[in-house]
């Protein structure tokens, strides 16, 4: 035995008798020790090579990995299983590579019972008899024989031999070549060859001046499995350190015969889940014979970790950055399976947090008041993200007696007067501190009104128009307040007008309106109408008016003080013109299935008694309209909550559930969210390119302060005379692939929200065919109209979509946003099945991985129907046979073909299954057959189409699809 290791054997052994007898005896759970605790290589030329060990001894079933080591370390092992007994690494450090100096590191151990880390130091000094690298003398691939087929991928290794006699894998260094692309090529760097055509193709790699020899690989026609392997398209450019990531790896086979498969971890940071470190064991025990048998190239892979099985499955593969440095990394998993081979590459960016910015950094506020506090992280590369909410850190308060934060909300609400620090703590990371002055409560009662200003437009004989105003009490003591009356206008009806608001706000409603349609006394005098109301209570004030405009008085007293409001409108002496208003102007059909119709009503009212003549149509790829630019198309997501209708108080939809977090008090309207108090705040995530929102101006609006990922975007004043939509553009040109944050701050007054839409290149905008329109004209005049938008998802592929629907008339246009995502059919036994055209050849084929190789040279036609998936009761295997002589297909469930001739028919196999009864929500597929071309159709139309035009004839029922 080796002298060190038996020292250390020694040493671990006489630590562990002395453990046994304390700790041991006191639990049951597995414990791991390792020893020594650090290493320190000493004094190393950089010419040296040194090896050191470290001992593992577990009590109980330890399973360990490391998860990082510097590059100018090597282990013997990286993972492994221990079992009441001792396990040794054994580390080689060749600083050969580092510059002279001194170095600390520490190899991290992830284990079953904790983590563990061990430091190493070394100081490298110039060695006297520098040894020069060695050089690059030969290059062997591996294997040296291997077939390939049309389509898949194959996984070829290069090994270089060096003049010092070592060896090493370098397949992603080297320049590979193949002699014949249009039957094989490679895939970059990274030793994929993928089979294109059948033939035989010369290939071999190259790095520097040595050439490794060349070797020939027979390409054949594709049978038996297809591996089809992917990772969703996840930008995972801000890990931070010590932290985990999921990710999903989708395999599935695109061929026919079972797929037996194995992954490997090429990374110590990707770890498979239901993995067997260190042990190479797996779910299949054949699995290298079954490859041998099919030609899949032996590539010796140790890696960090395996699984092997069979059959379509989803794995997760799990990012632990634990012990992994700041910076940018790249990870690599190697699938190997009967079906083909692929290499998927991971590219993350760790980074870890630096600081914390907590503003603001000193206020003053009253007992029972609330502030905002706003943390931003500042992390290794320079970005900053907010950590003001939720689980991104914890509230410190220095005496907690003196407030307390809302439960998941950067709110502080104050208990008692006196001062107070606030830090805001992440980890090992704190923030700044913010002083907080807490005064006691003013003991007088504060009426707050707004707005003070209230804006009614135009009002002709005849018309109305309304308005609101809040009302609050923001002092210390009970409050009552009366209506004082309107300027010198007249009381009609109705009683004294009063109430007693609390810290809660209480709307005043205002109604204005010219009473008649004409002028009276001749002098051009109009009577007006100003009514008040707080729900049932009610109080009138008339007045004479000539047209022009007025800015009228009304006072509020109450037993602090008064307060005026100005009310501001227009007196016409005709009626106003029409005007379209179109409600809802945005429809958020949410997460459908690709099947079925979905239906929704738009209103369309005339808020004047001018007939009104409209219009509509879809905008399509249409810039402009009628000479108005038309907005750019967005995914629209609406936040409104229908369930809740009524019932007072907002919450998030289902829909939106992991995306947006309401913080403070929100009451519904109609469903929609509205602040209450304004300390209210909105957190939305979304991936994208750019963001909107849209909210509701009133006249009891306050002011949104808006920021996107930690920056301050401006701010959306909501207070308006009447009730108005806005639209505020709160980022562009973001990054689309980032994970980006919109919060909406409300502050000074109350926000209603409708939602917002999101930008994106991903979004499937000019989509054809999934959205219709009835009616598409009309007249209005006091009516409501309402126009019916159906959506038919049936047939389309995965993905969001988008478009605008145009309401014009002769006094302008309205645009109406529609949008959904289709998801995979909820009918997980279902296959959609497409016509492909060749000539006179009819082929039926499912879209996917796997038929582009089949039907080259075809054109793809729409969806026809769908199949069921094998195994589904009550169907059979749908069988396609091509006929090349004649190129025609034919399908049949009866595996002879029934009792049509299939000479000259070659066997395709199956395309899915296909009922042999009428089973419920079934259609007949008829089939039709052309005797002069002896080509066959299909379809579900019980018409034929035109197929009886074109010379087919009806040949019966084939089965019954969905």
């Amino acid at each position: 035995m080796n002298p060190k290791r038996f020292i250390t054997l020694c040493c671990v052994l006489t630590l562990l008798l002395v453990e046994s007898a304390v700790s041991f005896a006191v639990t049951d759970a597995p414990v791991l020790t390792v020893t020594p605790g650090e290493i320190d290589f000493g004094v190393m030329r950089d010419t040296d090579t040194t090896v050191r060990s470290i001992a593992l001894y577990s009590k109980g079933k330890v399973t360990w990995r490391i998860r990082w080591v510097e590059p100018w370390l090597s282990l013997d092992s990286y993972s492994g299983l221990v079992e009441d007994g001792m396990q040794f690494i054994t580390i080689t450090a060749s600083p050969r590579t580092l510059p002279l100096g001194q170095y600390q590191t520490e190899i991290v151990i992830a284990t079953s019972s904790g983590t563990r880390t061990v430091p190493i130091s070394v100081t490298v000094l110039r060695g006297s008899d520098a040894i020069p690298e060695p050089e690059l003398e030969q290059i062997f691939l591996v294997p040296q024989s291997v077939a390939a087929q049309v389509g898949r991928k194959i996984q070829l290794g290069v090994v270089g031999m060096y003049s010092d006699g070592s060896e090493k894998d370098i397949t992603g260094e080297v320049e590979w070549v193949s002699d014949n692309d249009a039957v094989g090529y490679f895939l970059e760097k990274d030793g994929l060859l993928v089979g294109k055509s059948t033939g035989t193709v010369g290939i071999f790699a190259k790095k520097d001046r040595v050439t490794s020899p060349v070797i020939t690989i027979p390409v054949g026609a594709l049978s038996g499995p297809f591996l089809k392997a992917s990772i969703p398209r996840v930008v995972l450019d801000h890990i931070e350190k010590g932290s985990m990531e999921t990710l999903s790896l989708s395999l599935r086979n695109a061929g026919e015969g079972d797929l037996e498969w194995e992954v490997i971890s090429l990374t110590p940071w990707l770890i498979i889940e239901g993995e067997s470190p260190g042990s190479g064991l797996g779910a299949v025990p054949d699995l290298e014979d079954y490859l041998s048998e099919n030609g899949t190239p032996d590539v010796d892979e140790a890696g960090y970790g395996r699984l092997r099985g069979m059959g379509p499955k989803e794995l997760n593969i799990i990012i632990d950055t634990t012990g992994v440095p700041d910076g940018e990394h790249e990870g690599v998993l190697s699938v190997r399976s009967n079906g083909g081979d692929e290499r998927i590459i991971v590219p993350i960016t760790v980074l870890s947090l630096t600081s914390i910015s907590l503003i603001p950094v000193s206020v003053t506020m009253a007992v029972h008041d609330r502030i905002l506090l706003r943390a931003t992280g500042i992390w290794s590369d320079g970005c900053r993200t907010d950590l003001s909410s939720g689980s991104d850190g914890r509230w410190t308060i220095s005496d907690e007696s003196m407030g307390y934060f809302l439960r998941r909300s950067p709110v502080f609400i104050a208990s008692k007067a006196g001062q107070v620090t606030i830090k805001r703590e992440r980890g090992t990371v704190s923030s700044n501190v913010a002083i907080v002055a807490i005064e006691e409560a003013p003991v007088a009662p504060v009426l707050f009104v707004s707005p003070h200003e209230v804006d009614f437009g135009t009002i002709g004989p005849g018309e109305i128009s309304k308005g609101d105003i809040v009302l609050r009490n923001v002092g210390g003591a009970g409050l009552t307040w009366q209506v004082y009356g309107v300027g010198d206008w007249f009381c009609t009806g109705g009683e004294d007008l009063s109430g007693s608001p609390g810290r809660a706000e209480r709307r005043l409603h205002i109604r204005i309106e010219s009473v008649e349609e004409d002028a009276v006394f001749g002098g051009g005098l109009f009577p007006v109408r100003i009514s008040l109301g707080t729900g049932r209570h009610t109080v009138s004030y008339e007045k004479y008016l000539a047209t022009g405009s007025y800015r009228e008085e009304l006072r509020l007293l109450f037993n602090g003080g008064e307060r005026s409001v100005f009310l501001n409108f227009v007196v016409a002496e005709t009626i106003s013109r029409s005007r379209m208003v179109i409600e809802p102007l945005g429809i958020d059909f949410g997460y459908v299935s690709a099947e079925g119709t979905l239906a929704q009503k738009i209103e369309l009212k005339n808020e004047a008694e001018k007939v009104l003549r409209w219009g509509v149509t879809v905008q399509g790829g249409r810039k402009s309209f009628r000479g108005v630019a038309l907005p750019e198309k967005g995914r629209y997501i609406s936040f409104a909550n229908e369930a809740l209708a009524g019932k007072a108080r907002y919450r998030v939809p289902k829909r939106l559930t992991g995306k947006a977090e309401f913080s403070g008090e929100w009451t519904e309207n109609d469903g929609y969210p509205s602040s209450i108090l304004d300390d209210a705040t909105v957190r939305y995530a979304f991936w994208g390119s750019g963001i909107t929102l849209q909210a509701w101006k009133g006249p009891y609006g306050g002011i949104a302060e808006v920021f996107v990922d930690g920056r301050p975007a401006g701010e959306v004043d909501l207070a308006s005379g009447s009730r108005e939509r806005v639209e505020f553009t709160a980022a562009k040109n973001l990054f689309e692939n980032d994970s980006h944050l919109l919060v909406i701050r409300v502050t000074g007054g109350v926000m209603e929200l409708e939602g917002v839409r999101v930008y994106s290149s991903d979004l499937i905008t000019n989509q054809k065919g999934w959205i219709t329109i009835s009616p598409e004209r009309g007249t209005t005049t006091n009516e409501v109209d309402f126009i019916t938008v159906t959506v038919t998802p049936e047939g389309l592929s995965r993905g969001s979509y988008t478009e605008n629907i145009v309401f014009y008339s002769d006094e302008g246009i309205e645009t109406v946003n529609v949008s959904l995502d289709v998801v995979e059919d909820k009918h997980a036994e279902l296959i959609q099945i497409y016509r492909y055209i060749r000539g006179t050849d009819i082929r039926l084929a499912a879209e996917g991985p796997g038929e582009e190789l089949l039907l080259r040279g075809y054109r793809k036609d729409a969806p026809l129907f769908k199949l069921f998936r094998k195994g589904t009761s009550g169907t059979s295997e749908f069988f396609q046979w091509y006929n090349p002589s004649k190129s025609a297909s034919f399908y049949s469930y009866d595996r002879s073909g029934g009792k049509r001739s299939l000479e000259g028919y070659l066997f395709n196999g199956s395309i899915g299954n296909i009922a042999t009864l009428k089973l419920p929500h079934t259609r007949d597929l008829y089939r039709w057959f052309n005797p002069r071309t002896a080509a066959y159709g299909y379809t579900v139309d019980p018409k034929g189409e035109d197929y009886q035009d074109q010379g087919y004839r009806y040949d019966g029922v084939a089965g019954y699809v969905r």
